[in-house]
């Protein structure tokens, strides 16, 4: 990397790498005042010593409790700042923040970080001025369950399609989440990938039942007891594994014990041991930039990915390999998309060590006098285009 002017940098790479550009937009390749960190150390970021190049500077800090942005005459778009000042308050529990916004302490609460209570939203729903607030946005999320293929029974392609064909995703979703989030048949969000609804193992407990005979379980008989876990959090967990626990009793008419460690053990589990690993684990990914790269490279190239472990069938794995490093670097949007395409298949059909089970979308609640809001899939707020309604009518009116 160098700089060829003032405000330009040139970037030569090891080899062509069609995220690249994707890359950019993370915090890790914005610029860092070296002057004040020298001369600071950790101090630097406090309010007094800090440097920054945004539309807003950080005017105040009350830590623990809240921040104060100011808006930057410096910056090179200061004009199209409308809002003078934000305030962004750190609340640590849900209820509060919806108290604080119907008390309208608050002009926007929800998403990832603050997520609206599950057990509010009836009562959001039926109240007439809240509805009106309510935006749904995806996220960049996906929740899924992969299947430890070194252990048994879950080392049996059929017992794990017959599983993943088992699981109706859409009343799932429909019955602990009421609407918003989308059932997922691939790892990837199907606006990023443009997978049509037939990819991927879909809902089908006949086929379910079939397969589930060909590996020698007519009817569950003689199944083994297989464990499912997932990370103590959220209440939604653990309704999530209660919920597949009954839907393979109905349809296959198995029996499976449900676990829940804290989170420190059970990733200590789920990368340790394939023979204490569950023959079932969920999993939540949120990629950082926009591309598939960062959801199928990452997580499961066959020897540098986070789970290079659950493909064990060698010709897979060297298929998987050609296709997710060849994406890397070709430069046709179309080709590289069938690429990932083909990486997907291999992961929830024909190896069937993933099934996915939703693509998270959040919900928002925000005043009607905010304008210009719009979701981001992956983080961060351009409030540099929002606007308040009191300030257009003020600006009208001059």
């Amino acid at each position: 990397m160098r700089a060829i002017g003032d405000h330009k940098l040139k970037f030569e790479l090891e080899h062509a790498t069609s995220y690249f550009p994707a890359l950019v937009n993370l915090r890790v390749y914005r610029p860092l005042p070296k002057h004040a960190i020298t001369k600071y150390g950790d101090a630097w970021t406090e309010p007094k010593n800090i440097v920054t190049s945004g539309p807003y500077y950080l005017n105040k800090w009350d830590k623990g409790n809240k921040i104060n942005l100011k808006k930057n005459p410096l910056y090179y778009e200061a004009s199209k700042a409308q809002i003078q000042e934000i305030y962004y308050y750190i609340v640590q529990e849900n209820y509060i923040g919806l108290t604080m916004y119907e008390k309208d302490d608050l002009d926007i609460i929800g998403g990832l970080y603050l997520k609206l209570p599950q057990t509010e939203i009836p009562r959001i729903k039926e109240n007439t001025k809240l509805v009106k607030e309510i935006q749904i946005g995806a996220q960049g999320c996906t929740e899924w369950y992969g299947f430890n293929t070194q252990r048994f029974p879950t080392d049996n392609l059929q017992v794990r399609k017959a599983i993943s064909t088992s699981i109706d995703k859409q009343l799932l979703l429909e019955v602990i989440f009421g609407d918003g989030n989308i059932p997922a048949s691939t790892i990837t969000p199907a606006w990023l990938l443009s997978t049509n609804k037939t990819m991927g193992l879909q809902f089908n407990p006949e086929q379910a039942q079939s397969l589930l005979q060909q590996a020698g379980y007519p009817e569950g008989k003689d199944f083994p007891e297989i464990v499912l876990m997932s990370s103590t959090g959220e209440t939604d967990d653990r309704e999530i594994s209660k919920a597949i626990k009954t839907l393979l009793k109905h349809y296959l008419n198995l029996d499976i014990k449900v676990r829940d460690l804290p989170a420190d053990r059970y990733m200590n589990t789920v990368f340790g041991d394939p023979e204490q690993r569950p023959h079932i684990f969920r999993m939540r990914w949120c990629a950082d930039y926009p591309d598939a790269n960062d959801f199928l490279y990452k997580l499961f190239h066959p020897t540098k990915g986070y789970f290079n472990w659950l493909l064990t069938d060698e010709k897979l794995r060297l298929k998987l390999t050609k296709a997710i490093e060849k994406a890397q670097w070709v430069s046709d949007p179309s080709e590289r998309k069938r690429l990932y395409r083909q990486v997907e298949k291999i992961l929830v059909e024909d190896a069937a060590v993933v099934m996915p089970l939703y693509f998270d979308n959040v919900r928002f609640l925000i005043k009607h006098r905010v304008k210009g809001w719009y979701n981001m899939a992956f983080g961060g707020q351009h409030v540099i285009n929002w606007s308040l309604k009191n300030q257009i009518e003020e600006a009208d009116n001059e």
